[in-house]
This record gives structure tokens, C-alpha cells and sequence, in this order.
């Protein structure tokens, strides 16, 4: 059986090799963009991927809640909210409550007092920290309507969904706007890397924290998708602010749910710059006309003076008026994120951080100024980035390093600081947008330095996505000035890039590590060894 599976194995992996070839009719350019047999295609990979990445979330027993009452904060939260309160029904140890700083781990551990793992603990009463969001949306609704809780695997591979959807999506849109050229089976390969990279530890460890991962995740990349819609296919500026709505509100929920991925929302304000830019020269229909021109505005096709083009309602008093109407959602939820964390710590900007029942007392770290230091930042960006754990001699061979050796197709992000690629970039309207993609990990890394004890493989997935999209434009910018004659050759290197990206992170999901299906069962990562290697073992 495991000659046969290794055949099966190496024969498939070949084959993708083989027929990603330069000279490959893959690679021949769209010559129908609206060909119904391509779109069944591209749907039936962007379903096979769903389905794919949605198989291996139930392998560990530690994470798929067969270990009842395990993760189960946000199933418990609903509960409470439907007991009109805010804390969870935990038990609190009363020589928890005597003490006067019930943060310091070693004065718990000594003293054999019990806590409530990876809770908040506040004034006599535990919270949950993590985002609120997906108990608004999914948790509290299933409960209403069934009288029964909503295992949080099932929310979990929910928001997964909408994830590669997400991607699918977006990464189409992109090409269709500004790499037509780019043939639709490396788009289509492209976006299934991008969702694997993405949500590979998800796969692995699918409960609670990576619940609230997922869910930030999934809102961010449907923020983008919207904003990116609204200011480049919308040819009625109504439609842009309903666009611009649906955009802000998903990025706001993204703060209920992971703030740190929250700050990728900073990526959208090119766009809104684009969009200003665009209302003003009258690329948008208002009042019923469509104005087209280049730089100036006009009427009718007609230049006109600045001054005409205010009193035709483009000055900039409408200008703030619409992105305040599109921001709103923002402010709305802000508000309400604000009142939600006042009710429970007094403190309109505490989430629960400060108070974690963890190995650490985060309540003295103070502000972020407080707890900067440049040694720690600059190991931190080195370990999330570019460092590298030599090749082990049992399988599979690999441990967690930097994203960039983890995941080589994000090598691609410096493509956007050359000359060929920042051309493209800055004549589709995307360079800036791709520079808050390459600025914004570094400075998650950071702010997650000063705010956790200690960096987590699963905190890079607030960088993935953002690298994984900046990954697509630069590598699509790049194929877009390629000449005619080594077209191909980039086209090749891209697919080669997308297999090698996959098999290294299924790599690091076999990994054993934090209580997943190979660390619980390490007979399956033998069984797995034999299935590649035609029944020997490298263990």
C-alpha cells in the first residue's frame, strides 16, 4: 500500500511540475474572459480548495471540541449575554481574589492556586479577550434560534470559508482590472497559495484563538475586496459610498475580532485617495450625468474652472461628506467596541489584554512607549521574518523560521521596489497600496512585541494575508513587463513558486507542535513518512 501511495504521491507532484512547463497551454493568454467553460473551472478549483482546507480542521482532539468544555470561552460568552451579563460563569478561586496581584504567575503557582487559562480575570469575575465579534454574528444568533451552542469549530470553519472566497475573489478582480493579461490558471494557483499560506495554522489548532484570527481575516479581506470595487468599477458615486460602506464596515469589524489585523485598514487610504482624485475630476456619475475627464474638472466633456466644478456639487465640503457617510461604520462600531470594554474593565480602550491569566503579568507592561525596546523589536521582526531553523534529519525535515523561508512566494513583496514592477504598480493605481502591504507586517511585528511576552507562530497570521496579496500584485507587475520572449519563463517560475509555497506549508501543518494531530498521534506523522518514502520511516 505505501508503494502505491508514494507513486500516486511523487507521480502527482511531478506532474504539476511537468505541467507547469514553459511551454505550457496553460499559459496561453485569455482570449474570452467571460468563457463559460473557464469560469466553471476557476469555480470548481476555488470549491475543491474550500473543501480541502476544510478536511483537516477535525484531525486534532485538542482543537475539533471533543475535549468538551475545552476553548469553549465565546460558546459561553453567548450564554452570558443571553444571562444579561458580561463575565463568563467560571468559579473563581477565593486565594485568587485575596491577593493583591493576581497577574504574577509564580505567586499563583506557588500558592496551588487554579485559574482560568487564557481568560481575562477583572474585579472578581472572568472575561473573554478575545474579539466579540463572531459572538454577535454567529454564536448568539444559534443559540437564540436552537436553544443550543455553536461548536466553535463549526464558526471557525465558517470564517475559513469566507476567507478563500475572499481571495478567489479579490485576486480575480485585480487581474480583471489591471493584469488581463495574466492567464487564468496562475491566478487561479496564485489564490489557492495565498489561502493556504494564510490559513495553514487554522487548519491545525481551529478553536478559540484562531476563531478570532479567522474572523478578522475574513472581514479584512472582504473590506478590501469591497473598497477596491467601489473605487474602480463603480461608475455612479452612489454606488462608490455603498461600496465605500460595505468596505468600512467589514474593516471595522475586523477590530472586534483581531485588532491587530485591524491595522491593516491603514492599506485602503491610497484608495481613498484615488477615489478623491477621481470625484473630483467627474470619473463618477452625480446628479444623474456622467463627467469624464482628465485632470481638471468638467462638464459635459467640457473644461471648466475649480470654481464651476464646486458649484457643481464636487468641491471639497462634498468631498468630506461622502467619506464621512462611508466612514460611519467605523465611528458606529467603534462606539460600541468602546462601551463593550468600559462595561467590563472602566476602560474604554482595554480589551482585556492587561488582565490575561497567563504565564505573564501583562497588567504592568504599561503603555506601548513604556515597553519599546529596540533589542527585543529587531529580534522579533528576525524571528517573524528571516530566521531560519537548519533542516532536521527526521521528517519532515523542516521547523518554524522566518515567513520568508517559510513561504518563498512572499519573497516576492520586494519585487514592488523595482524599476519594472513600480512602474506597473504606480500606472495601475496599486503602488501604494502595495507599500502599506510591505509596511504593514512590520509594523504588527512590532506592536506585538511591546504588547505579548513572547512572539507565536500563530501571530503571523496577521501579516500572512496582507504578504500573500502584496505577494500576487508584485509577481503579476512583474509578469505584465516581461517580454514576450521570456514571458513564459516568468509564468513558469511563478507556478514553481506557488507548488514549493504549498508543500512547505504542508510541511509545517504536519509539524508536531501545540497539542495538533501529529503531536497527539505521532504514529499518523509515521504513516504519513511511509506514504511519501515507499515505506521507510524518517523519524
Amino acid at each position: 500500500m505505501y508503494i502505491v501511495t508514494s507513486i500516486l504521491f511523487w507521480g502527482i507532484l511531478l506532474g504539476l511540475f511537468a505541467i507547469f512547463n514553459k511551454r505550457s497551454f496553460l499559459f496561453k493568454e485569455n482570449v474570452s474572459l467571460n468563457s463559460t467553460f473557464k469560469k466553471g473551472i476557476e469555480l470548481s478549483i476555488m470549491l475543491v480548495t474550500i473543501l480541502v482546507l476544510q478536511l483537516p480542521m477535525g484531525l486534532s482532539n485538542s482543537w475539533n471540541g471533543v475535549n468538551n468544555n475545552h476553548h469553549d470561552q465565546y460558546e459561553l460568552l453567548a450564554d452570558s449575554f443571553l444571562e444579561g451579563h458580561l463575565y463568563l460563569d467560571y468559579d473563581v478561586d477565593p486565594k485568587l481574589e485575596a491577593l493583591s496581584n493576581p497577574y504574577d504567575y509564580q505567586v499563583r503557582k506557588l500558592n496551588d492556586i487554579s485559574v482560568h487559562w487564557d481568560s481575562a480575570y477583572f474585579e472578581g469575575h472572568y472575561y473573554v479577550y478575545f474579539g466579540v465579534v463572531p459572538v454577535i454574528l454567529l454564536f448568539l444568533p444559534f443559540k437564540l434560534i436552537t436553544g443550543m451552542s455553536l461548536p466553535t469549530i463549526i464558526v471557525t470553519r465558517i470564517f475559513v470559508i469566507f476567507i478563500v472566497l475572499g481571495i478567489f475573489f479579490l485576486l480575480k478582480m485585480l487581474q480583471r482590472l489591471f493584469f488581463k493579461k495574466l492567464p487564468a490558471s496562475l491566478v487561479s494557483l496564485l489564490s489557492v497559495t495565498v489561502s493556504v499560506l494564510s490559513v495553514w495554522y487554522i487548519l491545525d489548532a481551529p478553536e478559540l484563538y484562531c476563531t478570532a484570527i479567522s474572523c478578522g481575516l475574513a472581514f479584512q479581506i472582504w473590506s478590501f475586496y469591497f473598497f477596491i470595487h467601489g473605487v474602480f468599477l463603480q461608475k455612479k458615486n452612489w454606488k462608490v459610498i455603498k461600496d465605500a460602506i460595505l468596505g468600512s464596515l467589514c474593516g471595522a469589524l475586523v477590530w472586534g475580532s483581531r485588532p491587530t489585523i485591524g491595522l491593516a485598514s491603514l492599506a485602503v487610504i491610497p484608495f481613498i485617495i484615488i477615489y478623491v482624485k477621481k470625484f473630483r475630476a467627474g470619473d463618477y456619475e452625480v446628479g444623474g450625468r456622467v463627467e469624464v475627464c482628465g485632470e481638471a474638472a468638467c462638464e459635459n466633456g467640457d473644461l471648466v474652472s475649480p470654481a464651476a466644478s464646486k458649484a457643481a456639487g464636487r468641491g471639497p465640503v462634498t468631498i468630506l461628506r461622502n467619506l464621512c457617510i462611508a466612514a460611519l461604520p467605523y465611528l458606529l462600531v467603534a462606539l460600541a467596541l468602546m462601551l463593550y470594554n468600559y462595561l467590563r474593565f472602566h476602560n474604554p480602550f482595554e480589551f482585556g489584554q492587561s488582565y490575561q491569566m497567563t504565564v505573564t503579568d501583562q497588567s504592568a507592561y504599561g503603555n506601548i512607549f513604556k515597553r519599546f525596546n529596540l533589542i527585543d523589536v529587531l529580534n522579533g521582526l528576525v524571528y517573524n521574518f528571516i530566521s531560519f531553523k537548519t533542516i532536521k534529519e527526521s521528517f519532515p525535515f523542516v521547523g518554524f523560521s522566518g515567513v520568508l523561508f517559510e513561504f518563498p512566494i512572499l519573497i516576492a513583496v520586494f519585487a514592488a521596489f523595482s524599476k519594472r514592477a513600480s512602474y506597473i504598480l504606480k500606472k495601475e493605481g496599486l503602488y501604494g497600496f502595495s507599500l502599506w502591504l510591505f509596511a504593514l507586517p512590520i509594523v504588527i511585528t512590532v506592536l506585538s512585541v511591546c504588547w505579548t511576552p513572547y512572539l507565536l507562530e500563530r501571530y503571523k497570521l496577521d501579516f500572512l494575508l496582507l504578504m500573500g496579496i502584496n505577494a500576487f500584485i508584485c509577481l503579476a507587475s512583474l509578469e505584465a513587463t516581461a517580454s514576450k520572449k521570456h514571458k513564459n519563463d516568468i509564468r513558469q517560475f511563478i507556478a514553481y513558486l506557488c507548488i514549493i509555497t504549498i508543500l512547505g506549508a504542508i510541511a509545517l501543518f504536519i509539524t508536531p507542535y501545540d497539542a495538533n494531530f501529529t503531536k497527539n498521534s505521532p504514529e499518523i506523522l509515521e504513516k504519513i513518512c511511509k506514504c511519501i518514502f515507499f515505506g521507510k520511516k524518517y523519524l
